[in-house]
């Protein structure tokens, strides 16, 4: 994971575990804390800073301090990298959606004896509002474990026009305003 980064010694974070290895792998480690932002040297602590571990077909990373907290407060450039490197490698997204100007809860519940994937999406805003702001035209590209025969919302209750590439079907949602559920049918 860190073969592409120049070091495997990562900035420390102010609290940290002193992990034990057994089947994971280390990763990266620890600087020494510094006492000074212009140090002569970064010395090596030899405490875990990140490690992998596989089992079966799964993977797990774990990071052994307040590495998100840590990042919040002084956004080091290299925990970004390395965020972006796992979830570029390992992470599977399964829906994307495009024109959506803010925050939208995204829910795929599949129903296997009824040849359905169920999109629920969610109209979402961080701060107190008088109004829901509604999504118009929201594009969304979902995998589907079946080929898609039809594609509908159910709330506003519409037959919607769609595209399949491969496993991925792609429709546009013309409207959402608190939210709305759209069945993939096979």
């Amino acid at each position: 994971c860190l073969k592409n980064l120049h070091s495997r010694i990562m900035p420390a974070t102010p609290y940290g575990l002193n992990l034990i290895l057994k089947s994971a792998r280390s990763l990266g480690v620890f600087s020494k804390h510094l006492e000074s932002n212009l140090p002569g040297s970064i010395e090596e602590s030899g405490e875990v800073f990140l490690a992998e571990n596989a089992f079966g077909q799964g993977r797990c990373f774990y990071f052994a301090g307040m590495f998100g907290e840590t990042f919040l407060e002084r956004k080091i450039d290299i925990y970004m990298k390395i965020l972006e490197y796992i979830a570029g490698e390992y992470a599977r997204v399964p829906v994307v959606i495009e024109n959506v100007p803010h925050l939208m809860e995204v829910i795929l519940r599949e129903q296997p004896d009824k040849k359905r994937l169920l999109v629920h999406l969610l109209n979402f805003e961080l701060q107190p509002i008088d109004r829901i702001i509604p999504i118009v035209n929201a594009t969304v590209s979902v995998e589907c474990s079946s080929p898609a025969r039809r594609v509908r919302t159910l709330r506003s209750k519409q037959n919607l026009k769609f595209t399949r590439k491969g496993k991925t079907v792609r429709f546009v949602v013309p409207l959402i305003e608190e939210f709305e559920v759209v069945a993939v049918e096979g």
